[in-house]
């Protein structure tokens, strides 16, 4: 028996949608059409040209990663915005994608579990992704020395001294 292909919402063209998720503003960002959260789709150090990702993620140390984001705003910010940030540790755990659907698809509680892509995150969005760790702005609570950051290689949450070197993603907006 053949299946009927259902319809789909249609997006405009200038503005794609990635799996009823991600709205494509077809210029170097994405947003989060759950969120409302505009991204980046590339990481800090890399570049958006010609509708692709280009080179490999820099990596900073917490600070540092502080600065990238007020650097860029200070030369005139990305897209007409110049509101850009390093996101918070709930915000950023919103990219992670399971592919397996173990424990669940998108934004898991835990790190993803069994066989699953590398890196954990819908890569039709956001190409070239390093599957490496990101930092979030958010102080770990019980040592001020500490960030969270999202682990784009199993998907989990953790935290790591502020002095070590992460990639970063930007965002802007908020829930």
């Amino acid at each position: 028996m053949n299946e009927i292909p259902r319809a789909t919402p249609s997006a405009s063209a200038a503005e794609p949608r990635f799996a009823d998720h991600y709205r494509d503003h077809g210029d170097g960002t994405v947003t989060d059409i759950r969120t409302n959260l505009q991204w980046l789709r590339f990481s800090l150090g890399q570049s958006w040209e010609h509708d692709a990702c280009v080179g490999r993620a820099q990596t900073y140390t917490w600070q540092q990663a502080l600065e990238a984001a007020a650097a860029l705003n200070a030369q005139g910010g990305y897209a007409g915005c110049q509101d850009w940030r390093v996101p918070a540790k709930e915000e950023l755990q919103t990219l992670v994608y399971c592919s397996n659907g173990d424990p669940r698809p998108w934004n898991p509680d835990r790190r993803c579990q069994g066989c699953f892509q590398r890196p954990t995150i819908y890569l039709p969005a956001f190409p070239n992704t390093q599957a490496d760790w990101y930092w979030t702005a958010s102080t770990y609570s019980a040592n001020h020395h500490s960030a969270w950051n999202v682990d784009f290689f199993y998907g989990g949450v953790s935290a790591y001294s502020k002095v070590l070197e992460g990639c970063v993603r930007l965002v802007r907006g908020g829930w």
